[in-house]
């Protein structure tokens, strides 16, 4: 009740001398309660929330490799052996490529091959030179999700192998790649090629390799573009884990990045836009896979929350994947968050206080409510806009961008 009451004075006019006057209107306010009713459902049933784990079946395959029947996923022991350098491979076999590769394997890559092969995986071809037409004929293969798992400060951390890369040429992250199950080739003595060459995953064009890039790029040394992110990648010689696994065939990517960023398939989108875009994804592909890659500095929480949202909006459980989880102590959620210098945002962020001060809700959660409102706030702003021009200078008859719209 003091919530209700609380936000109902909010619906009066609030001067801001930056912004003019800002109002919640009822819209918002319903918008907020009921998205706080959910946290609050949260909140109270944190077992609603929490993955249920199941039971993993870990079969030793041959030396190094393990095969875990109930995820369909193929472990491999590796350990780090660069961090500094130009790449050509990310994963290479023993006394191969280990100058220009960071991870290097403790096993066989024949035995690699066929481990995958156990859980379903489906070779097709690496990439290759076609001498008559001049150009590199690309790879074909199954999708794959690479990671790798290790300890750091006495905690198991799992990465996404991406974020262990460098773009050299542009000086930035690597934007999410594709990965295939190429297969290597077979030579005339029957042996794999990757067995002697060492390309085990692959960043460049090489006729032998086992996993490649799905995009064609030349191993020559004057072309290479990437290197070792040495933010993310441990020191040299730390034990490593290589997680191969089948792409879903309808899988989407939430990527989340500090401050308050949320990327999905690679563009920007605020919550609602986040929302709308599942609801439409879920609607053409019924077996919609969502994985939700935080970035370090975002607490858990944070992640943990938008995964309820997806969840609430009808994503089935076990179809929402958090690919790692960061230590949330000494983080600050406010910090990820988008910040606003309104009067508005600020006394919202005081009622956000109060009532996890009462009722124990997270944070996050709260904040995200906060989001939304302000999204819905920023349109209503922005049609009122529009509704202005409109009245000064007639309807926009030629479809072109009012001066007052953003």
């Amino acid at each position: 009740m003091i919530l209700i009451s609380f936000l109902s004075k909010l619906e009066t006019p609030i001067k801001d001398s930056d912004r003019g006057f800002l109002s919640l209107t009822g819209l918002n306010t319903v918008i907020f309660l009921v998205t706080l009713l959910i946290c609050m459902g949260n909140a109270s049933s944190p077992a609603a929330s929490a993955q249920t784990p199941g039971t993993v079946h870990l079969q030793d395959f041959a030396p190094g490799i393990r095969i875990n029947w109930m995820e369909k996923e193929v472990e491999v022991d590796s350990h780090v052996v660069l961090r500094q350098g130009m790449l050509e491979l990310f994963a290479c076999s023993p006394r191969t490529r280990e100058h220009e590769s960071i991870l290097c394997i403790d096993a066989r890559p024949t035995q690699v091959f066929q481990a995958m092969g156990l859980i379903g995986l489906e070779s097709g071809h690496p990439p290759n030179w076609d001498s008559k037409k001049q150009r590199t004929i690309p790879p074909v293969g199954q999708k794959l999700i690479l990671r790798v798992r290790y300890e750091q400060s006495g905690k198991t951390r799992t990465d996404d192998i991406f974020n262990w890369l460098w773009d050299d040429r542009n000086d930035r992250p690597v934007p999410r790649p594709t990965w295939l199950f190429c297969g290597s080739v077979v030579d005339a003595n029957g042996t794999l090629a990757a067995e002697y060459e060492g390309t085990v995953v692959s960043v460049v064009d090489f006729y032998s390799s086992l996993i490649s890039l799905s995009e064609s790029y030349s191993s020559s040394n004057d072309e290479l573009w990437l290197r070792p992110n040495t933010r993310k990648v441990p020191p040299e010689n730390t034990p490593c884990t290589l997680l191969i696994r089948a792409c879903p065939p309808e899988s989407r990517h939430i990527d989340l990045q500090y401050p308050g960023c949320v990327f999905y398939e690679g563009k920007s989108v605020n919550y609602l836009q986040l929302l709308s875009r599942i609801r439409n994804d879920m609607q053409t592909l019924p077996g919609l896979f969502v994985t939700i890659h935080p970035d370090e500095n975002v607490p858990d929480i944070c992640t943990r929350t938008i995964r309820n949202l997806l969840i609430h909006n009808d994503l089935p459980p076990d179809q929402v994947e958090i690919d790692q989880e960061n230590d949330s102590e000494n983080q600050s959620v406010f910090g990820w968050f988008p910040r606003s210098r309104s009067l508005l945002f600020r006394s919202t962020f005081a009622v956000f206080r109060l009532v996890n001060s009462l009722y124990n809700i997270p944070l996050a959660s709260l904040e995200i409510a906060n989001y939304q409102i302000m999204a819905f706030h920023a349109e209503q702003q922005k049609r009122n806009r529009h509704a202005r021009f409109t009245k000064q200078f007639g309807p926009n008859d030629n479809a072109q961008t009012h001066p007052f719209e953003d």
